[in-house]
């Protein structure tokens, strides 16, 4: 079934596509992922490979909040034997006209949640690739599953139970997993990961969701959304150190994520650095941590989020960011 060796790099020299894609690597090669209206499509390629976990292994979701059921998808992937890789699609507000909303990870915050998953991921790090999702919307199932295993090299993909895809979502899980077996994919479907009492005492249903987790922000039940994350709420704002200093506010327009409803909260940590730490170690303790709990933010309707007893670092200029974690 396997007749065709990328060369190139070294993470994808190992890698053999199916018969089935001789035609669409072909193309691709030759164009260099140029499309029939020469729009380059710099996505469409090969995903890397880390030779000590093996191919490439797909799992598809929004990972807009990377709760524990996007942790469960990346633990999946690793244990099918591959490089785990969250796909996800870009636009799709734009695109179905949405209005405009923050999101649940600050964007600078995403590779340090991610490489805390590593405890559970066999020290593998997930990671992330996107899709424009105006370059896929109008594919059928089976051309959206050519693009994984022939444009993508995916090996395996892992998906939730209620994945649907493809044009006006005419594909399931189980649709997908019936068209993967013909490029030589291993399919997983995993279940949704289920919260059980603690969400059906708040009202929210038994599944984890960004959904529920935006719910529980617009409550101000931190406690749920830690509940349903996995890890404490961490909120980030990038604005001018001397702003901070002078007046203690922060505008809610320097939010680079989801800031919960108006109140007190008292018992989390504040903290601020010149950027947004990319790595959280398991060796060490964080530097942040010797001040957990020890700070009270309240979240004005109309001021922005008034911070109480931060302490400032020597040294910083300019822009910088404010971390607050609902410890």
């Amino acid at each position: 079934m396997y007749g065709i060796k990328l060369g190139g790099s070294v993470s994808h020299s190992s890698i053999l596509l199916p018969a089935k894609c001789a035609r669409t690597h072909a193309v691709a090669e030759n164009n260099n992922n140029v499309t029939d209206s020469g729009r380059v499509q710099p996505w469409r390629t090969v995903l890397e490979t880390d030779p000590n976990l093996g191919p490439p292994v797909v799992a598809l979701g929004k990972f807009d909040a990377l709760h524990r059921g996007h942790q469960k998808l990346a633990i999946t992937a690793v244990h099918l034997g591959g490089t785990p890789h969250l796909v996800s699609f870009d636009g799709m507000a734009e695109v179905f006209g949405w209005e405009p909303r923050l999101p649940l990870v600050a964007p600078c915050d995403r590779r340090r949640v991610l490489s805390s998953w590593r405890r559970v991921c066999l020290s593998a790090v997930p990671r992330e690739h996107r899709i424009p999702f105006r370059d896929v919307r109008n594919m059928v199932p089976e051309e959206f599953v050519e693009l994984l295993a022939c444009d993508l090299g995916a090996k395996g993909v892992v998906v939730g139970s209620n994945y649907r895809f493809g044009y006006k979502a005419a594909g399931t899980a189980e649709t997908l997993k019936s068209l993967g077996s013909a490029y030589g994919m291993k399919v997983e479907i995993v279940n949704l990961v289920e919260e059980s009492e603690f969400s059906v005492e708040h009202g929210l249903g038994d599944i984890v969701s960004s959904t529920k987790i935006r719910k529980g922000l617009g409550s101000g039940d931190v406690g749920l959304v830690a509940q349903c994350l996995g890890r404490p709420y961490r909120l980030v704002a990038r604005l001018g150190v001397e702003d901070l200093r002078t007046h203690g506010v922060i505008p809610y327009r320097n939010f680079l994520n989801q800031y919960p409803t108006a109140g007190r909260y008292d018992g989390v940590s504040v903290f601020v650095a010149e950027s947004c730490p990319e790595e959280y170690s398991f060796e060490e303790k964080d530097a942040f941590s010797k001040s957990a709990g020890a700070n009270s933010v309240v979240f004005d309707t109309e001021r922005g989020a008034v911070v109480e007893n931060v302490h400032i670092p020597d040294g910083l200029h300019g822009d910088v960011h404010c971390i607050i974690d609902f410890v």
